[in-house]
């Protein structure tokens, strides 16, 4: 074979190329006539072979043209793929357009959870009576949550705080007393503070929730009663439940307090028939602190008086809202949450 006749087949060859690239409709169609013509086994390797049988003069020419004829079919595939890639662009922006001149998606501002709202409100009424705020770790130790607070290993009283263990010395603290404890061997008398956190305690049942927001709290001094208590409350349960509302206290027994006294909290029911339009309802635990735990903080029990109080959050909650609401808050229905 002869160059003239190989030059022309390399043309031809070009311009069949050319015309396939152009008729293809697709990028799996352009990637088949790429093979064709620039792969392994294609039409241009095949023509590429016989140069070989040129004579030895005509083969850089031959070599050069047939360079020339590759990279003229590869630009020209590149060029498609760059066509292709643009219109499937485009068509994926007009299948995506947004019309503007539609309403925006509403977007409702965030707020507090209204058992965090309650919380936060006792604890600015608290502070307002001068207690400060204090916190303590979930993971507490045997003498914190127990010993400190006159329960020593193996006492009855234990059996009220059924705790889970996360090692030998340490378990997820079943009251926010210890965090008072805490407190108390920090800080010498006269002193008040308030402590909001959760505790753990192991619930029978599946229902059951182990996990309880609570706020405790504690002053002590030289001349603290269990006046100074009844005051607290009576100041508190106006606070929650307007001028019209009322306390009692029941005496109830507590290891590291006594007296103890379970604490109702009512007020007057406007749609009750009844003679007597008030329902109490168990808010609070508290009482005069006993002399063990003073000993145990390093304080002298004959000079220094103090009590503690407690309540649940979902509790206060009920009082406020009723029992139905107060239960479904704990499921986090937005609908219901968009009503505080």
């Amino acid at each position: 074979m002869d160059i003239e006749s190989i030059l022309k087949e390399f043309n031809v060859l070009r311009n069949r190329a050319m015309r396939s690239v152009q008729m293809v409709r697709g990028a799996k169609a352009l990637e088949s006539a790429r093979k064709k013509y620039l792969g392994e086994d294609g039409m241009l390797a095949e023509l590429d072979r016989k140069i070989a049988g040129l004579a030895e003069e005509a083969r850089p020419l031959a070599s050069q043209t047939a360079a020339s004829v590759k990279e003229a079919i590869a630009q020209a595939c590149a060029r498609k793929l760059e066509q292709f890639a643009l219109s499937e662009r485009q068509n994926r922006l007009a299948e995506e357009k947004i019309d503007i001149s539609l309403c925006g998606a509403e977007w409702r501002a965030g707020r507090r959870h209204p058992l965090i709202a309650l919380s936060d409100d006792a604890l600015e009424f608290f502070q307002s009576l001068g207690f400060s705020i204090i916190l303590g770790p979930d993971i507490e130790t045997e003498f914190y949550n127990f010993e400190a607070l006159n329960m020593p290993p193996h006492h009855v009283a234990r059996d009220s705080h059924p705790a889970f263990a996360v090692g030998a010395d340490a378990l997820l603290r079943t009251h926010l007393a210890p965090a008072c404890v805490r407190f108390m061997l920090e800080r010498q008398p006269p002193l008040a503070a308030i402590c909001p956190g959760r505790v753990h305690l192991r619930q029978p049942g599946l229902d059951a929730s182990t996990e309880i927001h609570r706020i405790e709290g504690v002053m002590a001094g030289d001349t603290i009663r269990l006046s100074d208590l009844k005051g607290v409350v009576d100041l508190f349960s106006r606070h929650l439940l307007g001028e019209e509302a009322g306390f009692r206290m029941r005496p109830v027994y507590c290891q590291f307090a006594e007296p103890c006294c379970e604490i109702d909290l009512t007020a007057p029911d406007p749609e009750s028939d009844s003679d007597d339009p008030r329902v109490w309802e168990n808010a609070l635990l508290g009482g005069m602190i006993r002399p063990e735990v003073f000993e145990n903080v390093g304080y002298d029990p004959l000079a220094v008086n103090g009590f503690w109080f407690r309540m649940d959050v979902h509790r206060l909650a009920e009082i406020r809202h009723g029992a139905a609401i107060a239960g479904a808050l704990r499921e986090n229905d937005v609908r219901l949450l968009r009503q505080f």
